[in-house]
């Protein structure tokens, strides 16, 4: 039936009697104009940033036809974001795929940090977040915290809301495989100094029938189950900014999400053996409240003030049966909660074209409301276990520095620097420093380089410290650090940008789980800091627009490793490219295909350091999207994994054959607009 429908569609976009503007068309010039938010307090464009950043809006998402966060995330240069066990993702940058990559991305939220202090990560529910309430998505890879503190330490991911627009209100509907679903609305208000923006959707991607192999203990053969890896998620957002002079303005936001996720990865050989066997999965749900306030204030030309505070509440059941596992014997419900909140106090300066600095404050404080773990065994006995984590809380307070100086009033000839920095006074860690440097020099007005140094450092989470009830806690463990040294090339003209990156970075005191030589109280394991990494790697950007055809690349070469015993991360992928080429046939009607290629050497990451045998895994994909843009209609199909290629990505402990992909499927889309 649907392949029907999608005949009917293709039939249907070769008949268009409408003329605008391409909404998907982005041009050189208007790249280049992109403001980009996470890498300063001022607004910048892709090249005066100082960060190695990559920047995705509504409309680049929409013609590749991904359907969540995570899903976006991989089509990033050296970037990998898999399903872990029982949560929708992890984030790997630049290499170093291990256990630790559950912590180490900031992920902010128009600005508000929304890690979680328990594991360190906002991944859990990231693809909770729905695309239809976002205007952009930035990803940073590498250091962050001369802005963004300690859970910034490989990189961030900034998730930007709907800007406001005119009034007016748009529909979206999809259909597809695998019982895919989506209803979304979003509606704007401009009137006099008001503005307004409500989204609300709900998404489900059903039943996708992973099939995944495990080793079969009683037959001693391999054998394969199948996970729904199902997703259903609800947001909501309101958006509200008052302009009450033309030097002042007050704004308001308001999320939130709820993620209900079936049959995810399960723990698979995290216990030392295929445990799960047909049932490796996992049930996650979770539910975010997020509020912030702010104002901003021009005092004159050169010096705005701006104000903003924020609270937010994760509540999260991660629930795992157990109870056909002989030496376990029980199903086990993990609840948790916690609550965030913060200040932000930044004033920018503007002295002369050629220097402009801010100096801000921030503080944030999180508190762990609930840490409680359920046993449930075959005759509906219940315990209840306290874990060590409740009521665990934490501040820090923040100075901060972001400037640049430029040694000529001829700003597109002259060369200049741009300088953060960041102090945390962190309580049960003292003062911690994360600096950044850049030196750009342009070679003439198309090309131009960078000489880019970072640091950034990541304090222990609650769960390192204070551990679980099969981890030992450890008050001593310390805080990791990651500096970052790159090289930057970047060439620009009318219908071309292309960048070039060389980068080395050193990852001292990593905190990794170590099984012990002797149990402490019966925990067989605890958090140390266990080894010293480093990582080097090549990452090249590009962007053609050439007659009828726009094509965007990204390739990156990583190697990661561990400098004491000279292991690399194999399961992160040492060649990681993404290619997209799109064609217009008309001014409305446009196709898209996306071509991904990943090879690592390894399935997955050793359990226990048992060593990993040698291999050679190519991920290949090819994803197809084709749509047409009326004035008030816009309909669009994709299909995806066009050849129903087996795929899958790195995964944790020994999981055989990794984490398994997605077969074909296809959906179509229908947007109205009122």
């Amino acid at each position: 039936m649907l392949a029907r429908w999608l005949s009917c569609f293709f039939i249907f976009t070769t008949f268009n009697a409408w003329s605008i503007d391409d909404i998907y068309a982005l041009s050189i010039e208007q790249l280049l104009d992109v403001s980009v938010t996470s890498t300063s307090f001022f607004k910048q464009s892709y090249t005066e940033s100082a960060s190695s950043v990559s920047v995705r809006q509504q409309h680049q998402w929409q013609q590749m036809g991904v359907r969540n966060v995570g899903e976006l995330l991989n089509t990033l240069p050296a970037t990998v974001a898999p399903q872990a066990h029982g949560k929708s993702r992890v984030v790997a940058v630049r290499g170093y795929f291990n256990y630790s990559i559950d912590s180490g991305v900031a992920t902010l939220i128009d600005g508000v940090p929304i890690n979680v202090q328990r594991f360190g990560t906002g991944m859990q529910a990231i693809d909770g977040f729905d695309l239809t309430t976002l205007e952009s998505v930035e990803m940073i890879r590498g250091p962050g915290s001369a802005l963004h503190g300690p859970d910034a330490f490989h990189g961030v991911v900034a998730l930007n809301t709907l800007a406001h627009g005119d009034t007016g209100a748009s529909v979206t509907f999809d259909i597809g495989q695998e019982d895919y679903s989506l209803m979304s609305l979003n509606a704007h208000m401009s009137q006099g100094n008001h503005q307004l923006t409500l989204a609300a959707s709900e998404r489900v991607i059903g039943d996708q029938n992973l099939r995944y192999p495990y080793f079969d203990t009683d037959s001693q053969q391999l054998a394969f189950s199948a996970r729904r890896n199902q997703l259903d998620n609800h947001n909501l957002l309101l958006k509200y900014t008052y302009q009450y002079s033309s030097n002042t303005s007050i704004n308001g936001l308001a999320y939130s999400l709820d993620l209900d996720a079936q049959q995810l990865q399960g723990l698979g050989r995290q216990l030392g053996a295929d445990t799960m066997q047909d049932k490796d999965w996992s049930d996650y749900s979770a539910q975010l409240d997020l509020v912030r306030l702010g104002l901003n204030h021009y005092v004159n030309a050169q010096n705005e003030i701006s104000f903003s505070g924020y609270y937010w509440q994760y509540h999260d059941v991660e629930k795992m049966d157990f109870r056909d596992i002989d030496f376990i014997g029980y199903a086990t419900h993990g609840y948790r909660q916690e609550h965030n909140w913060g200040l932000q106090l930044v004033n920018r300066y503007t002295p002369s074209n050629q220097h402009k600095v801010a100096l801000g404050y921030e503080y944030h404080a999180a508190k762990n409301d609930l840490s409680d773990g359920h046993r449930i065994f075959p005759n509906d006995q219940l315990v209840i276990n306290r874990l060590a984590q409740h009521g665990v809380s934490n501040d820090v307070h923040s100075l901060i520095v972001d400037g640049s100086w430029f040694f000529s009033a001829r700003l597109n000839q002259a060369s200049h620097i741009a300088y953060s920095a960041r102090v945390d006074e962190i309580s049960g860690f003292g003062t911690q420093l994360s600096p950044r440097l850049g030196f750009f020099q342009p070679l003439n007005t198309n090309h131009l380089v960078k000489v880019l140094f970072s640091r950034s450092y990541r304090k222990p989470t609650s769960y390192e410290i204070y551990g679980s009830g099969s981890v030992a806690e450890n008050s001593q463990v310390k805080p990791e650090q990651l500096t970052n040294l790159e090289l930057v090339w970047q060439m620009t003209d009318t219908n071309h940008l292309t960048s070039l990156s060389v980068f080395r970075n050193r990852w001292t005191n990593s905190i990794r789980g170590v099984r012990l030589a002797q149990a402490i109280d019966g925990k067989d394991f605890q958090f140390q800091n266990a080894t010293h990494n480093q990582a080097w790697g090549l990452e090249l950007e590009s962007k053609v627009n050439w007659q009828q055809f726009d094509i965007e690349a990204n390739a990156s070469y990583i190697v990661s490793k561990n400098t004491e015993t000279n292991e690399e991360y194999r399961a992160f992928p040492d060649w990681l490219v993404n290619l997209g080429l799109g064609y217009y046939f008309n001014p409305q009607w446009r196709s898209h295909v996306l071509l991904r290629y990943q090879h690592r050497n390894t399935d997955s990451t050793p359990a226990f350091a048992n060593p990993q045998p040698e291999q050679n895994i190519d991920f290949i994909r090819v994803d197809l999207m084709t749509g047409w843009v009326g004035e008030k209609v816009e309909v669009s199909a994709a299909i995806r994994n066009v050849f129903n290629r087996t795929n899958t990505m790195p995964a944790y402990f020994d999981r055989l054959a990794g984490s398994p992909g997605n077969r074909r499927n296809v959906s179509l889309s229908a947007k109205f607009k009122f």
